[in-house]
């Protein structure tokens, strides 16, 4: 912009990125990893035991500690994380026919059936 008015300096950048090394990347920076849920990682606790707190923490009856998920912020009410923490108690504390991974989609078309 100059005096708020569009202007082309793509010349003028590529000019000052040349005088200037590449910065070294590792080849693993931005690696694709899947992330994969172990279901042992949930043990199985009574549906009355789960508790949310706002659309912040589940937790899961007497065990310590707590799922933190202040960071997602596409939930707006607890009953989404209460059905959030359902699914999850349910379905992964199972071994789903011997999968090691899931997805959120087939956990909950798992659910409905």
């Amino acid at each position: 912009m100059d005096t708020f008015q569009p202007k082309d300096v793509t010349t003028q950048a590529k000019a000052i990125a040349s005088q200037h090394p590449p910065i070294a990347q590792s080849s693993t920076f931005l690696a694709s990893t899947v992330r994969v849920l172990d279901p042992a990682g949930i043990p199985v606790v009574d549906a009355r035991r789960v508790k949310c707190l706002g659309t912040n923490t589940i937790n899961y009856g007497d065990l310590e500690g707590a799922i933190d998920v202040s960071a997602v912020g596409h939930l707006v009410e607890p009953g989404q994380l209460r059905a959030i923490a359902h699914v999850l108690r349910g379905n992964l504390a199972k071994d789903m026919n011997g999968r090691r991974s899931i997805s959120v989609r087939e956990m909950l078309l798992y659910e409905a059936n």
